[in-house]
């Protein structure tokens, strides 16, 4: 018969306000416990049952003993104490979903063959990566905060990854693993090379370095719910996806309206763009103009628009359209104004 680990017969709910000083956890079952609010926690890793510590809340835990062998996916090490570990000796060396707030780590190269999905390593001392090493090359949806980076990202998974605060990120796009940015935020990385074939669906570029972009190139032209700070373009918009795009802080954005996907702008933010041609026919919904140029707009287009920011638009009234746009394209008719006999 296997022996079952010693549980605690109160609600936790209640033992957290008893001081538990010089309790001891040896044999004790803690799988998916809350300890914020206890007193006086001190916990061996070692010597709690089945050396089981996963999909834990650590905050107010002292640790006095190694986590060698010891399961911590899924645990919260936030607000805890004397947590050092080694992911190599971990067991099945798995940091996936770890919160390692307060974490130091240590080992010489403790990350080789390491997994690490979803881990969020802001606030943890010795993270040092080299993404070559890590399980399988998947370093997805990380929360790089803290972690100095050793090698390239070369054929690595990164998608969903938050390198906010990181060190050492150097991107060559078009080596990544399936050229998947979608949904990283890339504040503190440093680009390098192009984006030809690279989705971008998400990404956040803001505080990053060396993104130049030909909206032609990436992935299906598919720029959607890009946050395009620090990002220089080059080329046309022609037939791209821009709805939710946020172009704030962006250099070299030329678009025409009248030639996006769909001629949807909705959701879109063109602060520090360029707009060429009429808004005549397109699809706007939530859309700020405010620090974009060269935008116009007829009159009695407004009436359809809901929830837009028309500021630095300028609004033509009829006689306006015809005098400034004779013999312009507008949705693919020549225009000119008929004068009254």
């Amino acid at each position: 018969m296997v022996q079952e680990g010693k549980k605690f017969i109160f609600d936790f709910n209640l033992i957290k306000k008893i001081d538990l000083s010089g309790v001891s956890f040896a044999d004790v079952w803690v799988g998916g416990f809350d300890f914020r609010g206890s007193k006086g926690v001190k916990i061996n890793p070692q010597t709690i049952y089945g050396k089981d510590f996963s999909s834990i809340i650590a905050e107010g835990v002292e640790f006095v003993g190694p986590f060698d062998e010891v399961e911590i996916i899924g645990t919260d090490f936030s607000g805890s104490k004397g947590a050092k570990i080694n992911p190599l000796t971990i067991k099945y060396c798995d940091l996936s979903s770890v919160v390692a707030k307060d974490v130091e780590f240590i080992g010489i190269s403790p990350f080789r063959g390491v997994v690490t999905v979803k881990t969020n390593f802001s606030g943890s001392k010795g993270a040092k990566i080299n993404p070559q090493e890590v399980s399988n090359r998947m370093f997805y949806s990380v929360i790089a905060t803290d972690v100095e980076f050793t090698g390239p990202f070369d054929g690595v998974f990164i998608a969903g990854t938050d390198f906010s605060g990181s060190k050492g990120a150097v991107i060559y796009p078009e080596t990544i693993y399936d050229r998947n940015l979608h949904a990283v935020i890339a504040k503190d990385v440093k680009f390098k090379g192009g984006f030809d074939g690279v989705s971008i669906q998400n990404a956040n570029f803001s505080g990053s370095k060396g993104a130049i972009i030909k909206p032609q190139m990436v992935y299906d032209k598919n720029l959607k719910f890009v946050k395009a700070k620090d990002v220089r373009f080059e080329g046309s918009f022609n037939g791209t996806k821009i709805e939710g795009t946020d172009f704030t802080g962006s250099k070299g954005a030329v678009i025409n309206p009248q030639k996006v996907k769909n001629r949807n702008l909705f959701g879109t933010v063109l602060t520090d763009s360029k707009i060429i041609g009429l808004l005549d026919g397109v699809k706007m919904r939530d859309t700020i103009f405010t620090g974009s140029k060269g935008a116009k707009i007829k009159e009695e287009m407004i009436k359809s628009l809901k929830n837009c920011d028309l500021t630095d638009v300028e609004i033509l009234s009829n006689k306006q359209i015809y005098d400034e746009l004779k013999q312009t394209l507008v949705n693919g008719i020549k225009c000119k104004r008929k004068e009254k006999k």
